[in-house]
């Protein structure tokens, strides 16, 4: 039941050459967007985890925002939310009703 309450909803794993504050906003400025957060960061590149809202899919527009600005895709893979990742989104929510 929980995992249906987010059924369809995309997370990518994504690494981007570019400074991590203006690749988190830039990300977050696009259509879709549930939530980024910023993984690390190590040789240049900025590692993100970007969630999708449900029936979303993001890869092409990520992909389009990294090449518009010339920053380098080191990694763009996609996974569905893990029951762990509902969990924290459902609780977060009900924390802040």
């Amino acid at each position: 039941a929980l995992r249906q309450r987010l059924h369809g909803r995309q997370v990518l794993a994504v690494q981007l050459a570019a400074e991590p504050s203006a690749a988190q906003a830039a990300l977050q400025a696009l259509p879709g967007i549930a939530a980024v957060t910023l993984r690390g960061q190590a040789e240049g590149y900025a590692a993100f985890e970007v969630e999708a809202r449900p029936g979303t899919d993001l890869r092409d527009p990520v992909f389009r925002l990294a090449v518009a600005r010339q920053w380098a895709l080191r990694e763009l893979s996609s996974r569905s939310a893990s029951l762990e990742d509902v969990f924290i989104q459902l609780t977060t929510h009900e924390d802040q009703a």
